[in-house]
């Protein structure tokens, strides 16, 4: 028995001091989905890529040296026959010559270098495009992942907030069936009035049930995406208190959505082509290497690797100037072209779709706005109302159907709060998204 108690005090002790749980903050949430989203990580890596590929292309500007060897053995080596007129002996014995060794042994290094390169410069400035390219790429899927996170959190912060007025209804329904009991035990009110009573907190038990779940598959959603383990999600008790001055609204700036990661997505796409149809044209001008080589050949028919050793080497220039190619370079400049035109038409019908959402967002918002004051007057005046009705009911001042009116109307003002200022967030969301600003 005393082990028992010691363990028991242990296991209280070790409790109290656990740490309490830090709320999940939004910044939290998708600081947490940025480490581990799959996209955003490829997104990066092909960052690394371009980078990469502009590291090979300055890479070309320095000389390239090689090392070769070359061993041989020639079982059979070729014979030539010579006249023996050849010789000075007309009519004399042809001789039979063989030419070569058996064992041949070549070292050497070869080095060469572009003097001059003309579309260097050109492709430098194109992978370093390439490479702000892909990080406009990568701040879309950052925006996207923010938004995703953002909405999944809100909706959680809904759903725990349905899942309290839940209670709060189940516990009111459980008190007024308990005064509904005794007023017809003393004949104050009718049976039928009792099962009312009884329907009401059968509902909100109902009720409870599915706000639980729907609070979990919320929870699930933004655990997915954060990396948190469902049990450790724990958000802030005031996200859906919206104060007055949050729903000041901003003035409307529609020239914001140039900063807009898509719409410089597709502007540098365009600078890219630019420069495709100038490397196009400098990859037909004359370009000159300069190349190198010094060897050492071994010749021996004994492979005495100790003697017999022969040096040589040369220098040179090497010139290439294209001449005719059959149009191709023609044909590459005008595809080039059509793709440059059918990104500037995406690039002008994304700008009209983008100053369309902002501004079709700013109206939204302000409807919420006005939604969420309505909403909020709303369900003071129904709290107020509600208390007054409890208090004349336990007086005998008010008939029960008129006090389950005023429950009613108490719950239709707390969902439409709820839904007002889910709905303000989420619109909110949308105007920061369409401005760039997420």
């Amino acid at each position: 028995m005393p082990y028992r108690f010691l363990l028991l005090f242990f296991v209280l002790m070790s409790a109290a001091y656990l740490p309490a749980q830090t709320p999940l903050t939004l910044e939290k949430a998708i600081e947490l989905a940025m480490q581990r989203d799959w996209d955003l990580k490829n997104a990066r890596l092909n960052t690394v890529l371009t980078e990469n590929a502009l590291q090979k292309v300055q890479a070309q500007r320095t000389p390239v040296v090689t090392g070769s060897g070359d061993l041989r053995y020639n079982p059979i080596l070729q014979t030539v026959v010579i006249p023996g007129a050849a010789f000075g002996q007309p009519g004399g014995e042809d001789q039979k010559v063989r030419f070569g060794t058996n064992f041949s042994l070549l070292l050497g290094v070869d080095a060469s270098y572009k003097l001059i390169d003309p579309t260097y410069l050109t492709r430098t400035q194109l992978e370093l495009m390439r490479a702000s390219g892909n990080k406009l790429t990568e701040r879309v899927v950052e925006q996207d992942l923010k938004s995703e996170v953002a909405a999944a959190y809100y909706e959680l912060a809904l759903q725990s907030a349905q899942e309290v007025l839940a209670a709060q209804r189940l516990s009111r329904a459980r008190d007024l069936l308990a005064v509904m009991k005794t007023r017809a035990e003393a004949g104050a009110a009718l049976p039928v009035d009792v099962q009312k009573s009884e329907l009401d907190l059968l509902n909100a038990e109902a009720l409870r049930v599915q706000s639980r779940n729907q609070k979990d598959r919320s929870r699930l959603q933004l655990a997915s995406l954060s990396g948190i383990q469902p049990e450790d999600i724990l958000l802030p008790d005031n996200i859906l208190n919206i104060s007055s001055k949050e729903l000041e609204l901003a003035v409307v700036n529609v020239s914001e959505v140039n900063e807009r990661p898509e719409l410089l997505e597709i502007n540098q796409r365009i600078n890219i082509n630019a420069l495709e149809l100038k490397l196009a044209d400098q990859s037909y001008r004359p370009s000159l290497d300069a190349f190198a080589n010094a060897s050492m050949q071994h010749l021996s028919n004994d492979l005495a690797l100790w003697q017999r050793w022969f040096p040589f080497a040369f220098v040179g220039l090497r010139a290439n100037l294209p001449i005719y190619d059959g149009k191709i370079r023609q044909r590459n400049k005008e595809g080039i072209g059509l793709q440059m035109q059918i990104q500037q038409n995406n690039m002008a019908a994304l700008r009209e779709e983008l100053t369309l959402e902002m501004q079709s967002a700013a109206i939204e918002l302000r409807n919420a706005a006005t939604t969420l004051q309505y909403a909020e007057s709303a369900l003071n005046t129904s709290q107020s109302i509600l208390q007054t009705d409890q208090t004349r009911f336990r007086e005998g001042a008010l008939l029960f159907s008129e006090l389950r009116n005023t429950e009613f109307a108490l719950r239709e003002a707390e969902a439409a709060y709820l839904s007002a200022a889910h709905q303000w967030l989420t619109v909110q969301l949308r105007r920061l998204r369409a401005g760039g600003k997420l």
